[in-house]
């Protein structure tokens, strides 16, 4: 029961992504952590809305608990690089940059911002 009703704050988290109502989107993301602490898809998406929003310490924030949860995640690895660079902490980002591509070499859309 629980788990049903954190796949559906998610899911209306994710509609709210969408139409970009990062606020309603936030809201549901949390209630869905709220249901289950270690949905790690959640955890990415509060990350993409901080990288989305300009809010790169959130979107930190979120990455590393997205890592604790699952830290085989390509996806997290990405959005906490991402939030890294974003940060301008670059020499951490190149680091994290790197164990992406140690674990998917051919990984094409990683992309330097400065």
């Amino acid at each position: 029961m629980r788990q049903d009703l954190a796949n559906n704050y998610f899911r209306e988290g994710v509609v709210a992504i969408n139409e970009k109502k990062y606020d309603s989107a936030t809201y549901f993301l949390n209630k869905s952590l709220e249901m289950d602490q270690n949905y790690y898809d959640a955890y990415l998406m509060l990350s993409f809305i901080g990288l989305m929003t300009g809010n790169y310490i959130s979107s930190q924030s979120f990455a590393e608990k997205c890592l604790k949860v699952n830290p085989n995640s390509v996806d997290c690895m990405v959005a906490y690089a991402d939030s890294l660079q974003l940060s301008k902490q670059y020499p951490q980002a190149i680091e994290q940059y790197k164990k992406i591509l140690e674990k998917e070499p051919n990984k094409k859309n990683l992309v330097y911002k400065d």
